[in-house]
C-alpha cells in the first residue's frame, strides 16, 4: 500500500472535533494552513475531507437522495437565507425571524416551518445568558430542514513531517561528527565530496560545540525535502529509479519513483535480515542502517510479525553498538512526540 500510495507514508492523522460543523471546519482550516506554512517540519499537508475543491464540488460526491435533500433544504430555508445574505448580523437575524413570524401570522407559512430555527436560537441564547458554552449551527439547522446528510463535526488532516536523520549517520561514518546522547560535536570540517553531506556538515559547524542532538536533527530536517530530491535525482541518473508523473483522483499531482532494478534493494534487505536473525557480526554501516530503520519504524517492511518478535532482543543489542544511532533515535522520538502533542485533536 505504501508503495502504491507514497503520499500516505509517515503520515500523521490529525483529528479535529468541533461542537458544530462550522467550528470543526474553521479549526481544521486554520490548523492545516499553519502546518502547511511550516516547511521546516512538514513536507506535505492535506485535507482529505475538505479544502477548496470539496467546498466547490462536494455535492458531486453525494448520492442522488442526499443532493435532492440538500437542495430541498436550501429552498425551504430561502425566506431566512435571503435577508441574512443582505445583512449577516444579529440585526439581520432578528429581521429575518420577524419577517417569517409575519408570514405565520398571515397564514402564509405554517409555524412548524420556523420552529426548528426559533428553538435552536432560543437554546443558544439561554445558554449564553446562563454563562454556559453556546453553540448554534446553520448547517445542522438546514440539514434537518431538508432531511439531507448532516454536516460532519469531525475533520481530518494528513500531515507528513520532515524527518531526516540519515545525513547525521553518514557524517558519523565519515568521522566528521561525534556525539553522546545529548550533545553533537563537529570533529572534522573537511568536505566529504558529497554535496548533501557537505551542506549538512556546514550547517552543523555553524551551530558550534553546544549543539544538542535534537537541535541538529531539526536543523538538518529543515533541508530534508531538498536532500531527498537530490538523492532521488542521483538514483534516477544511475538507472536505479525512474520518475513518473501522475494524478491522484485525477486532481492532485503526484510524482513516484518506482524501482527499475531492485537487485540492490534485495541484497541490502537480505543482508540486514541475516544480521537480525543470526549472531553474525555486523559491519558498522549495517549497524547504522539498522538504527535508521528502527528510528523510522520501518522494520515491518522487511520482517514478519513473528520475525519482529524474535529479532527484538537483537535489534536492541545492535542499537547499543552505535552511539550516534541511539542519540538520533532518541532525538527523533522527542521531535515526533512534540509534533503529535501539538497536532492533537482539537475539541
Amino acid at each position: 500500500m505504501e508503495t502504491a500510495f507514497p503520499q500516505f507514508r509517515d503520515a500523521l492523522l490529525v483529528v479535529v472535533d468541533g461542537a458544530t460543523p462550522e467550528l470543526a471546519e474553521a479549526a481544521s482550516a486554520r490548523l492545516a494552513a499553519r502546518l502547511a506554512a511550516d516547511h521546516a517540519r512538514f513536507r506535505l499537508v492535506r485535507r482529505p475531507d475538505g479544502g477548496d475543491f470539496l467546498a466547490r464540488e462536494g455535492l458531486l460526491f453525494g448520492s442522488r437522495h442526499e443532493v435532492e435533500a440538500a437542495m430541498a433544504g436550501l429552498v425551504a430555508a430561502q425566506p431566512l437565507l435571503g435577508p441574512l445574505a443582505a445583512d449577516p448580523s444579529l440585526r439581520g437575524v432578528s429581521g429575518a425571524l420577524s419577517t417569517m413570524l409575519d408570514g405565520v401570522a398571515r397564514g402564509e407559512v405554517p409555524r412548524s416551518r420556523i420552529d426548528p430555527a426559533l428553538r435552536a436560537l432560543a437554546d443558544a441564547t439561554e445558554a449564553s445568558l446562563a454563562g454556559k458554552p453556546a453553540f448554534f449551527s446553520w448547517q445542522d439547522l438546514f440539514a434537518g430542514e431538508g432531511g439531507g446528510a448532516a454536516a460532519p463535526r469531525r475533520r481530518l488532516i494528513l500531515a507528513q513531517p520532515v524527518l531526516d536523520h540519515a545525513a547525521l549517520m553518514d557524517l558519523a561514518l565519515h568521522n566528521r561528527i561525534d556525539t553522546d546522547l545529548q550533545r553533537l560535536t563537529v570533529t572534522d570540517q573537511t568536505p566529504t565530496g558529497d554535496d548533501i553531506l557537505d551542506h549538512a556538515l556546514g550547517l552543523l559547524a555553524k551551530g558550534g560545540d553546544g549543539l544538542t542532538v535534537s537541535a541538529a536533527v531539526e536543523e538538518i530536517a529543515t533541508y530534508g525535502e531538498r536532500y531527498k530530491q537530490q538523492a532521488l535525482d542521483r538514483l534516477v541518473a544511475r538507472g536505479i529509479l525512474r520518475q513518473e508523473e501522475g494524478r491522484f483522483l485525477w486532481v492532485f499531482h503526484t510524482r513516484r519513483y518506482p524501482v527499475i532494478d531492485d537487485q540492490e534493494q534485495r541484497e541490502v534487505k537480505s543482508r540486514l535480515r541475516q544480521i537480525l536473525l543470526s549472531d553474525e557480526i555486523p559491519d558498522p554501516r549495517d549497524v547504522v542502517l539498522i538504527c535508521l530503520i528502527d528510528a523510522c519504524s520501518l522494520f515491518d517492511l522487511m520482517l514478519t510479525a513473528d520475525e519482529m518478535k524474535a529479532a527484538a532482543p537483537r535489534i536492541e543489542q545492535l542499537r547499543k553498538m552505535d552511539l550516534i544511532g541511539q542519540a538520533v533515535a532518541k532525538a527523533v522520538a522527542e521531535i515526533e512526540f512534540i509534533i503529535r502533542h501539538n497536532t492533537a485533536a482539537i475539541h
